[in-house]
């Protein structure tokens, strides 16, 4: 049987709700016989399938999403047989995204953006409780987020989301998509509207004593 070849990165390798979805990700993706190169700073203890690549010019700012995509560009160039096999990329940020998605060694490779949620929606949300500097960079961040959006989307093959709203909200209510899109299945209970219930007024009851 041919060995496939998958891939994506992180910036961390421990964290709460993302990282460990991410790590479920790539475990199956090894149980349906991937090998897993995952690049992140320093290794990957959660799962001994994980091949480890080491995150190239760490100190290099990220800058948004530039400082990223150069330091993944020079990683590529220290494991160019590795980048040139991969198959399938997958990644949970549109940071992430549009720093390997855009490497020329992976051009043949396909493309696959899980969101996590909706990102501008949580900045928005958290705006109040920042401080001015933090508001300041997350306002700069709200406004070329979209951006970001578009640039991703060009290179992106299959999009995954966990529910429809996060789908409206990620394209902007945009209807004429060519892209693959998967709403990924779930046990939650539908929303029931129950009719309220009216009581009649009773009659004051009067009290003799």
């Amino acid at each position: 049987m041919k060995k496939k070849f998958a891939m994506t990165m992180s910036l961390k390798n421990y964290g709460h709700g993302t990282f460990p979805r991410q790590v479920r990700m790539v475990t199956a993706l090894c149980n349906r016989g991937y090998k897993v190169y995952w690049i992140c700073p320093e290794k990957i203890r959660s799962n001994k399938n994980i091949q480890h690549i080491q995150l190239m010019f760490n100190f290099i700012p990220n800058f948004l999403f530039i400082g990223l995509f150069i330091k993944i560009f020079f990683t590529s160039l220290f494991n160019i047989e590795i980048f040139l096999k991969i198959t399938k990329v997958f990644v949970i940020r549109e940071y992430d995204g549009l720093a390997l998605f855009f490497n020329p060694l992976l051009n043949k490779s396909k493309k696959i953006f899980f969101s996590r949620g909706d990102v501008i929606s949580i900045l928005k949300i958290n705006l109040p409780d920042q401080n001015t500097f933090k508001k300041i960079s997350d306002y700069i961040i709200i406004y070329f987020y979209p951006l970001f959006r578009k640039l991703l989307n060009y290179k992106t093959d299959f999009f995954i989301f966990q529910q429809n709203f996060l789908k409206r909200l990620y394209f902007n209510e945009e209807t004429n998509l060519s892209k693959k899109i998967f709403i990924l299945n779930n046990n939650c209970p539908e929303k029931k509207n129950y009719k309220k219930k009216t009581f009649k007024k009773k009659k004051k009851i009067k009290k003799k004593f």
